[in-house]
């Protein structure tokens, strides 16, 4: 085999001033300071001029608006705040097999589960101000 003549042996010497030193950190500030939440909430609580409503409730409206206007995503965002995230749970019977339900019982479960919520969000909505439009505008 051919021996290295030398010639590549110092190739990348004019980078050798950029690398580390020995003992010395590669980043001397340090992480930022604030998490993303910590700057997120600190943005949500600034007031909007135009509207002097905080950021924070100009998008909690929005979401209530998006949802009453049929956006699935927001009524579910609303409802993973609000209620929080569903778990999924299996019960078994003692013998260790799923019950089973008829069709009519889960047709009432899922009924008695949507007006719940129909009810809470009528609740909500009647301690609250009355919707804003995108031009800030209220409803007659």
């Amino acid at each position: 085999m051919a021996e290295n003549s030398g010639r590549n042996s110092h190739k990348a010497d004019h980078l050798r001033e950029h690398c580390f030193r020995p003992g010395q950190s590669g980043n001397p500030g340090g992480r930022p300071k604030g998490t993303l939440r910590d700057l997120l909430n600190e943005r949500l609580d600034e007031i909007d001029p135009r509207t002097q409503k905080t950021y924070g409730r100009l998008l909690a409206e929005a979401l209530v608006r998006a949802a009453l206007g049929g956006n699935v995503e927001a009524f579910k965002a609303i409802a993973d705040r609000i209620e929080g995230k569903p778990r999924l749970s299996v019960e078994l019977t003692k013998d260790g097999t799923l019950p089973v339900m008829t069709l009519e019982e889960c047709h009432a479960r899922i009924i008695e589960i949507v007006e719940a919520g129909r009810r809470r969000a009528a609740e909500a909505n009647a301690t609250k101000e009355p919707p804003v439009k995108p031009n800030g505008d209220r409803p007659n």
